[in-house]
């Protein structure tokens, strides 16, 4: 099963880990840094935990959040996930 498909169920191009990858390899070091973001937003708001933090880690995450545009329910969500995983 390709969970990728539930972050990103419209873009069937960035179910491909592969392809994923690779755009948020030449993304992430931009100084736009718009898709980079974009496709962080899609795994909190909509993939699973597991799924985001195997293409972000906990730092880069917690780093960000602030910038995310996130939903009340998302955003403390993964503030407390932040908390806990940085904890352990």
């Amino acid at each position: 099963m390709n969970t990728l498909k539930s972050a990103f169920w419209d873009y069937p191009e960035f179910a491909d880990e592969k392809h994923l990858r690779r755009i948020l390899e030449e993304n992430r070091t931009l100084e736009d840094r718009r898709m980079y973001y974009w496709i962080m937003r899609r795994f909190l708001e909509h993939g699973r935990a597991v799924d985001a933090m195997r293409f972000f880690s906990i730092q880069e995450i917690a780093a960000h959040l602030s910038l995310l545009r996130l939903t009340k329910y998302t955003s403390t969500k993964w503030q407390r996930l932040v908390e806990v995983y940085r904890a352990a």
